[in-house]
């Protein structure tokens, strides 16, 4: 996610602002031609084990349709110690492509609100939209109980956010995942990479994001991961490695809906001058 700020003040959510919002998180599910596939999906979804929700949540190519809520506290941020509270809502929809193939339909939309990063100054509104489209194979490649699991496809950095936040330009290219399954484990990495291709903004991008992730699973539908989130910046040639340990637990609400709980404490191994130190994460991830 990319996150651009100004010394212009409060920044403002305007109607624009919020109708982006409504139809980027409405467009996965206008893909979807079959209404009857996906009441069936959200059946078996729910039919599932907590153990097996568990490992499949830590996939990022999944079948499970999903409604993540990711809000994240920075602290001491930047060189005046500031602190920043994200909502970043994030809907997963996959899409069957036939009997072989499906693709993965990824959004985030960042709600920010920041204070003290900038002077005594506060901001708040919405940052730009990530987009992201993974093709992958319907079945994994299994030798026993281990799987290997992939895909690929484009992401797109959409320039919509508030004056404080976007960066005002449009970026492209592309993402892909590898996941390795055994029994209790789940090892893999997420990889991206953005170039900057037109817009307002006065600031190239060319970043590159590399995501190795472990994850433990403990019956019970409970979860221990880690992962180091690489990010370089290739125009200002920096780095930041932002570390999290992480548990989580899978409940059912009234036995049916499941819902992933989680927490995952954040520290910067490496980190820019307007990094924060240290940070924490909280999930709410609603299977539907």
């Amino acid at each position: 996610m990319i996150i651009l700020a100004d010394e212009s003040g409060t920044a403002r959510i305007t109607a624009r602002g919020i109708l982006v919002l409504l139809l980027v998180m409405c467009f996965p599910f206008l893909t979807m031609s079959n209404r009857e596939e996906v009441k069936a999906a959200a059946v078996n979804d729910r039919n599932q084990s907590v153990d097996e929700i568990s490992k499949e949540l830590s996939n990022p190519v999944s079948s499970l349709y999903i409604f993540p809520f990711e809000y994240d506290f920075d602290g001491d941020v930047g060189p005046n110690y500031g602190k920043r509270n994200t909502l970043n809502i994030q809907p997963v929809i996959p899409v069957n492509l036939g009997k072989d193939w499906k693709v993965i339909i990824r959004t985030i939309i960042p709600l920010i609100q920041q204070n003290d990063i900038y002077g005594d100054t506060s901001q708040k509104g919405v940052g730009d939209i990530e987009q992201s489209f993974f093709f992958a194979p319907q079945s994994s490649s299994s030798q026993g109980a281990n799987k290997l699991i992939w895909g690929v496809g484009p992401i797109v950095n959409i320039p919509l956010g508030n004056d404080d936040f976007s960066s005002k330009k449009w970026a492209f290219g592309p993402a892909a995942t590898l996941v390795v399954q055994t029994e209790n484990w789940t090892f893999g990495g997420l990889a991206e990479q953005l170039w900057s291709t037109g817009g307002e903004g006065d600031r190239d991008i060319n970043e590159t994001s590399v995501q190795p992730f472990v994850a433990y699973h403990i019956k019970g539908g409970w979860t221990v991961s880690g992962n180091v989130e690489l990010d370089y910046d290739w125009v200002d040639n920096e780095l930041s490695a932002p570390l999290e340990v992480g548990v989580g637990k899978i409940v059912k609400l009234g036995g049916v809906v499941p819902l992933s709980i989680g927490i995952s404490p954040r520290y910067y191994l490496k980190r820019t001058d307007m990094d924060p130190r240290w940070g924490v994460k909280l999930m709410f991830v609603v299977v539907l």
